[in-house]
């Protein structure tokens, strides 16, 4: 028969083995499908509380080899399954082994040290503290790695009051209570009901303090996702506008092309009966016709048409040199899309050049490469952007309005499980991204 105080130490183990592997699944991308992801994370939970476990039986046997096999284990797990970089793969796991170890042993020290109470004595000769000790530390352990999760994953920003107040002094009062309960607990004299309370006292202060940073965190998500959204509706309304007049312009050159035919035949026979006069006036009137209609691009899709016209006119309305170079008409990729990331890539660039003097260049790419496309646009520099605002903030004054462009291009890029790209080389600042074509469904 089992004794209950190893039955504790088995369901604390586990616990302390649920915690690692969620917080390394977690952080860490995973490689394979759903299924291969599940069957791993449970083998290694079961690998890790089975070393846990058998160590601290045979502890006095075997000596103290379990960082070894936590190591190997979770090594070998997140090498095989997770695709970043060596150095993530690596340090994840001994994180969280290292903030393991440092919340027991600080615990521990500060009972024997502090408090001048035998650790081990009471962690095995008394079942109710040995409960809500256990307790204590899994969830101090298990709180503290829920933070670092929340702030490394979610990029929390402390901007206003409320944000430190749940990032910041909530966690610090959570932590605080669990110390205060471990401090009481340690106490002789404390009943066993007291011991009780503090225990589940502890329990409800985390899941209460979990909850809120939750809601906090999908809250303030959500409403970056609303303004996102909003910003791309009013960067559509004002688009649209601007693509009725190009698409105007664009059924002016096809009328345009349809007469030339008969234009050329007559300037031609004018020219025979050598009528050089009316040919010349004929070829000005065909000329003041084309540049009445100037449309530069043409593809196969009538929106992309219209906003390469309308940035190579913004851009030659600054005095500013661009070279648009299309090969792909974007099938698949919807047109509202197509519009706000080409637009605003091309409205950042024509925004900084107009900022500085000298050389003003722009460079626009589209090109296709089997199931991907490719939107390439570079801007000349006049100093580096990115050194002094890495994270590409606006300089205007109405923020909420703007600043918004980059986001809502990433935004889309994810749309179509592509990517954004942005960096600086050889003078120029470059902003690369791509899409996958959508699947076509029958």
């Amino acid at each position: 028969m089992v004794e209950i105080p190893l039955i504790i130490d088995y369901i604390f183990y586990l616990f302390i083995a649920v915690a690692i592997t969620s917080f390394t699944s977690r952080v860490l991308d995973p490689k394979y499908d759903s299924k291969v992801n599940q069957v791993s994370y449970f083998l290694v939970v079961l690998l890790l509380f089975t070393s846990f476990a058998l160590l601290n039986y045979f502890e006095h046997t075997i000596g103290y080899i379990e960082i070894i096999s936590f190591l190997v284990i979770m090594w070998t797990y997140s090498i095989l399954f997770f695709e970043n970089n060596y150095f993530l793969k690596i340090s994840v796991p001994v994180f969280a082994y290292s903030l393991y170890t440092s919340v027991l042993v600080l615990y521990k020290m500060f009972a024997e040290f502090v408090l001048h109470v035998k650790w081990n004595y009471m962690i095995n000769n008394n079942f109710l503290y040995s409960i809500v000790i256990r307790v204590i530390v899994g969830l101090t352990f298990a709180f503290f790695l829920y933070v670092v999760y929340k702030y490394c994953n979610y990029r929390i920003k402390l901007n206003n009051i409320f944000d430190y107040i749940f990032f910041v002094i909530f966690p610090v009062i959570t932590t605080g209570t669990l110390f205060i309960s471990f401090i009481v607990t340690t106490d002789l004299k404390t009943s066993d009901s007291a011991m009780v309370a503090l225990g589940a006292t502890s329990s409800a202060m985390v899941f209460v303090s979990v909850l809120v940073m939750s809601l906090m965190v999908r809250a303030a998500r959500n409403n970056e996702i609303d303004m996102e959204n909003l910003m791309m509706k009013r960067e559509q309304e004002l688009y649209r506008e601007k693509i009725a007049e190009a698409n105007k312009s664009i059924e002016e050159i096809a009328v345009i092309r349809h007469d030339m035919k008969n234009k050329i035949l007559c300037i031609g026979e004018l020219i025979n009966s050598k009528n050089y006069g009316e040919a010349q006036e004929m070829c000005n009137s065909v000329q003041s016709e084309i540049s009445k209609a100037t449309v530069l691009f043409h593809t196969d899709n009538i929106y992309l048409n219209s906003i390469l016209n309308i940035s190579y006119k913004k851009a030659k309305e600054n005095n500013i040199d661009i070279k648009i170079v299309a090969n792909c008409s974007f099938e698949g990729i919807a047109s509202s899309d197509l519009v706000s990331v080409i637009g605003n890539l091309c409205d950042n660039a024509v925004e900084y050049l107009t900022s500085i003097n000298g050389e003003r260049t722009i460079n626009v790419k589209l090109s296709q490469k089997g199931r991907y496309y490719f939107i390439s646009v570079k801007n000349n520099l006049d100093s580096s952007v990115l050194s002094e605002n890495p994270a590409l903030k606006t300089h205007k004054k109405e923020k909420v309005l703007h600043g918004h462009g980059i986001k809502i291009v990433k935004s889309i890029a994810r749309k179509y499980k592509g990517s954004v790209d942005i960096c600086e080389e050889n003078n120029f600042f470059v902003a690369n991204v791509m899409f996958e074509q959508p699947s076509v469904t029958k």
